[in-house]
């Protein structure tokens, strides 16, 4: 009797001893790993799981070889200026102003793009409107100037500021100096460009951006206060230069035919040619900003809006190479005789 109950409770602990490694065995596979250790001493991880790991290895290499193709290809791509040819309808153009060519050049921040004036000349332009942001604060105004005089042995230039041009904090000794370069500086004011005894009225207002520290509601104010400085329209087509883009509706009161304009920087980065992000504006970024680059129109108003030729910003353009604007006036054609 006494041994039939010791051989029992030695089976009772051997199928408790099987039941706990069972458990155990159960636990390390619900966990997801499962390791097999050999004779050798070495573990041996499931196929399952070998199979697992290299999908990621490989997966998280193509990312990374990815990435670094994409931004070797976005900086040989920022190295060349890509021009955009603009044909736009204008009523009431004079028939003399059918067909004028002007090239805009924004957003230059003290680069200095080795194609751009070959690019500027091979238009062969009547008109180079410069609309602002030339100039990057105190850096590389030497080299502005160059390019600027460059500029004026191919046609007549015409220039607003941007909010870069005033950081330098001597925005007015600059413009002394433009103007002895033969810089036309349009600051609140209009002129006539004349061709054939015949007219179209040129206009530029100053960058609203005294101050950096000012909200976006104070440039908004001073942006209102410019506009409120030009004189009435004539009866002409009238050409706004203005820096802000993003203040289209804004300068709807000046009257204007057409609008060019820069500032945005084309959004920045551009995915699915949308624009991404706008410079720092006072107190606010915008993201997909609405005015990003190209030809938008409000009633009998339209504007261009260029991405610019350079950057001021620690973080690369990306499928957004710099732009030169050749543009060409057109009559529309119920209007042609």
């Amino acid at each position: 009797m006494v041994f039939q109950n010791v051989r029992e409770d030695n089976d009772r602990e051997d199928r408790e001893e099987r039941g706990d490694k069972r458990q155990s065995r159960q636990k390390r596979q619900k966990s997801g790993i499962v390791l097999t250790v050999l004779s050798s001493g070495k573990v041996q991880c499931p196929s399952w799981y070998n199979a697992g790991m290299t999908f990621w290895i490989i997966f998280l290499s193509g990312l990374i070889l990815a990435v670094i193709l994409l931004f070797a290809w976005n900086h040989k791509l920022n190295q060349s200026i890509q021009i955009t040819q603009q044909s736009i309808e204008l009523d009431c153009l004079p028939p003399a102003f059918d067909g004028y060519r002007i090239v805009q050049v924004s957003d230059l921040h003290g680069n200095d793009p080795h194609d751009l004036i070959d690019k500027t000349k091979a238009f062969k332009p009547d008109l180079i409107a410069c609309t602002g942001d030339l100039f990057d604060g105190v850096q590389h105004a030497k080299t502005t100037y160059r390019v600027l005089k460059e500029l004026t042995e191919i046609a007549p230039v015409y220039f607003v500021s941007g909010n870069h041009e005033y950081y330098a904090g001597n925005w007015s000794e600059r413009t002394v100096h433009l103007s002895k370069m033969g810089i036309h500086l349009l600051e609140n004011e209009c002129t006539q460009i004349w061709k054939d005894h015949q007219c179209i009225e040129l206009c530029g207002i100053d960058d609203p951006d005294l101050n950096y520290r000012w909200s976006y509601a104070r440039r908004l104010q001073q942006h209102q206060e410019n506009l409120a400085k030009l004189p009435s329209k004539k009866d002409a087509v009238r050409i706004l230069l203005s820096h802000r883009a993003d203040l289209f509706e804004e300068s709807l009161q000046a009257d204007a035919d057409l609008i060019l304009s820069g500032h945005i920087h084309g959004g920045h980065w551009r995915i699915l040619n949308k624009g991404i992000l706008t410079p720092y504006n006072g107190d606010r970024f915008v993201f997909f900003p609405k005015y990003d680059a190209g030809l938008f129109r409000i009633g009998n108003c339209q504007m261009f809006v260029s991405r610019g030729l350079g950057d001021q910003m620690r973080i690369p353009r990306l499928l957004n190479p710099p732009e030169l604007v050749w543009i060409t006036l057109r009559r529309k054609s119920e209007n042609k005789s």
